[in-house]
């Protein structure tokens, strides 16, 4: 993706990863996987709120409580970060691209096994 700054990607995409929190969110396609088991007491607010974030794109269902939280500050060197604001852009995302699903998909598998497996 391409970036502005090290705290934003350009073009329509990276405008929408900047303000993804404040989109409502909208029916989407399920992402199907198997999450880890991990002791939640051991997770930091944003590793917290990338589990959650999955449950509900397996379940197909995102909560008001979910949808209002903040994904965590957009920066390039914050993987875990940018993974959280692309399955947020997921969730409010009427019919969304192939692409869009695609890039949802990456951050999802390799997110959570790289982070908690």
């Amino acid at each position: 993706m391409p970036t502005n700054s090290p705290k934003s990607y350009s073009g329509n995409f990276g405008k929408a990863l900047l303000t993804c929190e404040t989109l409502p969110v909208t029916t989407f396609e399920i992402i199907d996987g198997e999450l880890p088991t991990t002791d939640r007491r051991d997770l930091s607010k944003d590793q917290m709120y990338l589990l959650e974030i999955s449950q509900a794109l397996r379940l197909g269902n995102c909560s008001d409580d979910l949808a209002r939280r903040s994904p965590g500050t957009l920066s390039h060197s914050r993987w875990l970060t940018t993974a959280n604001r692309v399955l947020r852009l997921y969730v409010s995302s009427p019919a969304s691209s192939l692409k869009l699903k695609q890039i949802a998909e990456v951050f999802f598998y390799e997110s959570l096994h790289s982070k908690f497996v």
